[in-house]
């Protein structure tokens, strides 16, 4: 990771506002995607498309639910976004009615940039 006087350990806190860097990092960027794909699972159940067994099975099992950072990291270096390693582990803890449905119409750009919005 590089520094800057805005992220550095002991300027940080003299430059930067910490209650704004707080609502972009990592935890939050993560946290905002996996509320995302509930939201959405959620308009599906509303719309009738996905049975509501399915969604409250998915929204529960998300809940809490905290990803791999690390593997997060490999995988992002190699695909260039964390979407597709963030949804293959929330997908294995998934049964596979509720995997086939986690992200349904949705892209990984869809996801990052209304967490970026978020």
């Amino acid at each position: 990771m590089s520094y800057t006087p805005f992220n550095a350990p002991l300027l940080a806190g003299y430059l930067g506002d910490m209650e704004t860097a707080s609502a972009f990092s990592v935890k939050a960027e993560l946290d905002t995607m996996i509320r995302i794909e509930r939201a959405l699972l959620e308009a599906l159940g509303d719309s009738g498309l996905v049975a509501p067994e399915i969604v409250d099975g998915i929204v529960e099992k998300l809940t809490g639910f905290e990803p791999d950072i690390p593997a997060l990291s490999a995988a992002t270096a190699r695909d260039g976004v964390v979407v597709p390693e963030l949804l293959r582990q929330m997908r294995a803890s998934l049964s596979q009615a509720e995997a086939d449905w986690l992200h349904f119409g949705a892209t990984s750009q869809d996801i990052i940039d209304t967490a970026l919005v978020l």
